[in-house]
């Protein structure tokens, strides 16, 4: 503005002296020479202001590198400063400034998301409504919390699509709702809304669509197991957002690929994978995308058995979560780095972990996450030998609980038994054994479901038959219950395979025919049992050479990712080097320019004003004499004997 005023100023004072000089005097005027010096300093002073702003423009693109999602969100933020009256267009620039947000600081996101939908209700926007709906149960989605609110959401932003009659709307909200779902009402209403989306899906559907239904289906299909569907869908996904320029879901779209990796084992795979999301995150700004990452490859260090690499990734992605603000990122990744620090024998390490992933569980209002971290210190607690603080923590667990998160109560009659047991209470372990059990039924959670059986079976074998009465179970049914209890957990272990359950299931089996005198049965039980031992044993050496190999790779890698990094750093130093002195030297020719310019226009200036003043002396003295005045400065007297004066009157 203030550049324009001065334009039109100076504008305004040259269209004056172009009109003021047909009327000027041809006298000179008492000081004008100072009024001429004091222009020629104004045009100079002029001259390098727009020096100085070409200066500027050259050199500020080599010194302010903006990321990509950092400038949606201050892209989207200053329009809604230029537009704060709150109409149609404001809420639809609140939404887009909560969509930059998601994978940034996803707990602004949501915040703007609420402002957005409860304006929207109030003004009656259905379509700006629907679409902050979709996005927070889109971010519900991606931060795994509260889904029920996420599918609420979900729900209502279909409805809404649908009565606006948003085909491709509409597809997107019934795949994320299907992710939401999965974990709450299982995999055939997950896949009943994937099929509905993808009946919705058609030649005119927009290429955002396609991509997060793409996205969807491969999170569903990590979740059936099925890791080439995933990898197929997720990579399609990657690509559909690479060509839109939706830069903060393609770098999701990496992420995934590598989970589904570390889901089917593929550690070799996934590892680079992170690593390129991680560069790609931190180049984009995706704050809270880069701290999920970072606790995932801790994840893999951790199964890897690098238990110090695990628990250093996990602290840089705790920085990265406090960075933006975000609780329930920190309450997640001080619990994984609890259990690692628990591996680890650094017990006291563990509890602080513990104690400050349940403070911002709480904080962040996520109960069901602060439930789950009661638990875990629960265990620690139980594996210590603390049976008493076990205990306690899973009644803490059981309050906040309240029956509001039913998978988790598996959970906690299994540690309970673990107390009970530990404090000789064998009725109250019996007791809680049964009830994990039961809880456990009909769940994903198979080994978890076959080693309760084991431990339950073990402990009805060695039990009193006045325990069992206590326990409420007919002592002459102990061995039809034993017996029972060791053959499903074979039949899970073999059906899953899961080696480790099948020995331990054999063990016991051959414990109990021992015990009931059958020594023989007891023998070839043994015998099965000792030789998945040696299998899993001489697995377990395969694997630890592997990880190492693996480790040592990894570490080559990582070193050689570094070195590149610090020579692309000085690449780009040298880079901006050059672009610095390349600007400056344009500056200075630019500066050479103005000032020849200047130097030309007074040189002009002062001919036409030697010209002018050499017209008015010839018009006042004759010839001769204006001549040695130019010359001399000063003109002799001259005698002249005879002269003509003229008098006259015009």
């Amino acid at each position: 503005m203030s550049g324009e005023a001065m334009s039109s100023t100076d504008m305004a004072c040259r269209s004056n002296k172009v009109e003021a000089d047909p009327g000027c005097p041809r006298w000179p005027q008492p000081g004008q020479g100072r009024k001429q010096f004091q222009s020629m300093a104004h045009d100079s002073r002029k001259c390098r202001s727009l020096l100085l702003f070409i200066l500027v423009v050259l050199l500020l693109p080599a010194a302010s590198p903006v990321c990509a999602q950092s400038a949606r969100v201050a892209h989207w933020q200053k329009e809604i400063d230029q537009h704060p009256s709150l109409d149609s267009e404001h809420l639809h620039m609140l939404t887009n400034l909560a969509e930059a947000y998601m994978l940034v600081e996803p707990a602004k996101a949501d915040t703007l998301l609420g402002s957005a939908i409860a304006r929207a209700r109030q003004m009656g926007e259905q379509r700006v409504m629907a679409r902050a709906l979709a996005l927070r149960g889109e971010l519900i989605s991606i931060r795994y919390l509260n889904p029920l609110v996420g599918i609420r959401s979900m729900e209502e932003a279909e409805r809404l699509h649908r009565s606006l009659g948003d085909r491709s709307a509409r597809a997107v909200d019934l795949a994320i709702l299907a992710n939401l779902v999965f974990s709450e009402s299982g995999a055939a209403h997950a896949t009943h809304l994937l099929r509905q989306a993808d009946s919705l899906m058609t030649k005119g559907t927009n290429a955002r669509a396609q991509g997060m239904v793409l996205a969807a289906l491969a999170k569903h299909a990590r979740g059936m197991e099925l890791p080439d569907s995933a990898l197929r869908c997720s990579e399609r996904a990657r690509a559909i957002f690479h060509d839109i320029g939706d830069v903060a879901r393609e770098n999701r779209m990496i992420g995934q690929a590598a989970t589904i990796h570390v889901f089917n084992g593929k550690y070799d795979l996934a590892l680079p994978l992170f690593m390129e999301a991680l560069i790609a995150d931190s180049t984009s700004g995706c704050w809270y995308s880069m701290g999920i990452d970072l606790s995932m490859a801790g994840g893999i260090h951790a199964d890897m058995g690098n238990g110090p690499k695990a628990v250093e990734l996990h602290i840089r992605a705790r920085r990265v979560f406090e960075r933006i603000n975000d609780l329930s990122g920190i309450a997640g990744t001080m619990n994984n780095a609890a259990q690692i620090y628990f591996s680890m024998g650094m017990f006291t390490e563990a509890f602080a972990a513990c104690e400050e992933a349940f403070e911002m569980a709480l904080r962040s209002g996520n109960d069901r996450w602060a439930s789950d971290i009661l638990l875990n210190m629960g265990e620690l607690h139980a594996k210590l030998g603390d049976n008493d603080s076990a205990l306690v923590y899973s009644k803490r667990s059981t309050a906040l609980n309240a029956g509001r998160f039913p998978e988790s109560i598996a959970s906690v009659h299994e540690i309970m038994s673990m107390a009970y047991l530990g404090k000789g209470y064998q009725d109250s372990a019996i007791i809680h054994m049964r009830m994990a059990i039961a809880a456990h039924a009909g769940s994903d959670e198979v080994s978890l479901q076959a080693r309760c059986m084991i431990a339950l079976a073990r402990t009805l074998r060695d039990a009193r038959p006045a325990v069992l009465i206590r326990a409420g179970i007919d002592p002459a049914q102990r061995d039809s219950l034993v017996l029972s209890a060791l053959d499903s957990a074979l039949n899970v272990g073999r059906a899953t395979p899961l080696l480790e359950v099948q020995r331990d299931a054999l063990y016991e089996l051959a414990m109990t025919a021992e015990q009931g005198g059958q020594h023989a049965e007891a023998l070839r039980y043994f015998k099965m049992s000792s030789a998945l031992k040696d299998s899993i044993l001489t697995g377990d050496r395969i694997k630890a050479v592997s990880d190492l190999r693996f480790q040592y790779d990894t570490e080559k890698k990582e070193q050689q990712i570094l070195l590149l990094g610090k020579d692309k750093e000085v690449q780009a130093k040298e880079i901006q080097k050059q672009k610095v002195m390349r600007n400056a030297f344009m500056g200075g020719f630019a500066l050479v320019a103005l000032f020849a310019c200047v130097f030309f226009l007074q040189r002009n200036r002062i001919s036409k004003e030697r010209k002018r003043s050499e017209e008015l002396l010839l018009n006042i003295l004759p010839g001769e004499v204006a001549e040695e005045l130019k010359a001399k400065g000063e003109a002799d007297a001259k005698l002249i004997d005879e002269v003509t004066v003229l008098f006259t009157d015009f």
